[in-house]
């Protein structure tokens, strides 16, 4: 008798292992078919007939494109491979969502594709397989809310799917309930890994415009996450691509805090007190590549006002420097740029000095100062400046001087401080 229990435990134990090894083979067969291997989904379901996952990638492989004329009886065998999946598997809800899509897609109606639909979002918020077929489940059904946020949470899973997500997105704005969901995204975008990249697109989209700004507007209303920075700068600088330009400068200026609209005047901090702003706005820009061997910096010095002045450090290097610069907004009328200067050992050619240029219009406008070159104590400088009604936008830049390549061949430093423009009466 014992004998006998021995023997069917031995039984039991081959039977399992025998199921084991299937799986494992199966599983590998699965495995090769999800990297492209023909017909290796095949070969698992011949090792293991109920493995779920083998059964669904067969499914997908078995649909119809929905983009030519749908065989029905090609959409009722991948349906019901899809739902075997489902019955190998009960939380298989990649199989869940296809069957939803699929249903939509090629309006199947298959009954159970609304609760089989709920049921894969809440298992799995975030797949974005799962997320990618609930958006053409819920677009062909007209549910344009959920669909805005299925791509939010395709997005979340797969960020670098913005290339053919972006679009979609910009696409659902012109609906209402859709905005409403992204405007709940914008309340609070840094869960949102692909937002800025969202901006981004926008900001360079010929047609994106119109949406940037209603973003911005979304952005704007938070208040949970204020708009930072970078959305900043991808608007602004949009506006100014585009010729917006009072846009684009009052947007500016309505950003600024106390401190820094104390330092708003037809110039912004001419003291150099405030950082290098480096946007596209009207502040400073003022950086440079460390390799030209020219050192930009905001420091203190004898006679700085406010312990802060602009120096500016050569090395001997032929670069040509233009790389202090600020976009300015001075309505037609004359004026006077004035400020102090001090140049330290400053060698070269022709020197360095400041131009104010039309930066948008259809003139030739550009005005000078005189070159610095040498060493010599801080000083008084100024030039005058008419601006017509064809240059409504101008640009101050500080320039070395010269044609030649040699011209900018400079060695020394230069010291600026108390710039300001001034409207003559």
């Amino acid at each position: 008798m014992v004998w006998l229990q021995r023997i069917g435990v031995l039984l039991l134990v081959v039977a399992a292992a025998g199921v084991g090894v299937s799986l494992h083979v199966a599983d590998h067969f699965t495995d090769t078919a999800k990297d492209g291997v023909a017909n290796a989904q095949r070969r698992a379901l011949e090792w293991y007939p109920n493995h779920a996952v083998a059964q669904r990638i067969d499914a997908v492989l078995r649909l119809p494109d929905f983009t030519q004329e749908t065989s029905a009886a090609r959409v009722a065998d991948a349906l019901q491979g899809f739902r075997q999946a489902i019955k190998d598997s009960p939380l298989e809800v990649r199989a869940m969502a296809r069957i939803a899509s699929t249903d939509a897609l090629s309006e199947a109606t298959d009954s159970a594709s609304p609760q089989l639909a709920g049921l894969a979002d809440r298992l799995a918020p975030v797949m974005p397989q799962v997320q990618r077929n609930l958006t053409a489940w819920a677009l062909t059904s007209g549910q344009l809310d959920k669909a805005m946020s299925h791509v939010a949470r395709t997005l979340l899973g797969e960020p670098s799917a913005g290339a053919t997500l972006f679009p979609l997105i910009r696409s659902l704005m012109d609906d209402e309930a859709a905005l409403g969901v992204l405007g709940s995204v914008a309340q609070d975008p840094r869960r949102y890994r692909w937002w800025l990249s969202f901006v981004r697109y926008l900001a360079t989209d010929p047609e994106g415009l119109d949406a940037l700004r209603t973003v911005v507007k979304l952005r704007d209303e938070s208040s949970v996450w204020p708009l930072q920075a970078d959305e900043r700068a991808y608007y602004i600088g949009r506006l100014r691509k585009d010729g917006f330009i009072d846009e684009a400068y009052l947007y500016w200026v309505n950003g600024l805090d106390a401190d820094q609209m104390l330092r708003l005047g037809y110039l912004y901090d001419g003291g150099f007190d405030q950082p290098f702003d480096n946007s596209p706005g009207f502040g400073w820009h003022a950086s440079i590549s460390p390799r030209t061997g020219i050192i930009i910096s905001r420091s203190d010095t004898y006679g700085s006002s406010n312990d802060a002045s602009l120096r500016v450090s050569f090395s001997g290097k032929r670069v040509r420097f233009r790389h202090v610069y600020q976009h300015l907004m001075l309505p037609p009328g004359q004026y006077r740029l004035s400020g102090r200067v001090r140049p330290d050992q400053l060698e070269g050619r022709l020197g360095v000095g400041w131009v104010l240029s039309c930066d948008s219009g259809d003139t030739d406008l550009s005005y000078r100062s005189e070159p610095w070159l040498g060493t010599g104590e801080w000083r008084d400088f100024w030039f005058d400046i008419l601006i017509p009604e064809t240059c409504p936008s101008q640009i101050l830049r500080l320039e070395s001087v010269g044609s030649r390549e040699v011209d900018h061949e400079l060695q020394g430093t230069l010291w600026l401080d108390d710039l300001q423009i001034e409207l003559f009466q």
